[in-house]
């Protein structure tokens, strides 16, 4: 039964195994605006769009700030992982 108590807490346990190799932290905290900018810059146009329908182009040709956007959002989830690896140390 893949509903059981029992179940829930193995694939639980499989999940957050496998979850701590995702985030290289390392190579996500030294990001900064300037760094973004020159990524996406550098990204090669005229692909096409994937599942979330964005293409370079929306990018390249996005108001400046966007870059520094993308620069806060990584910082929060960089942040948010801490605050997870806090946590679950707690328990």
């Amino acid at each position: 039964m893949p509903n059981s108590p029992a179940r829930h807490d193995s694939l639980k346990a499989i999940f957050q195994a496998q979850f701590e190799g995702y985030c290289d932290e390392q190579s996500i905290t030294f990001c900064t605006v300037e760094m973004l900018d020159v990524c996406i810059r550098q990204v090669k146009r005229g692909k096409a769009a994937g599942h979330d329908q964005l293409t370079v182009e929306h990018l390249v040709y996005a108001h400046p700030i966007g870059p520094f956007h993308a620069d806060v959002s990584v910082r929060a989830y960089t942040g948010a992982l801490k605050m997870r690896e806090w946590k679950m140390q707690e328990l």
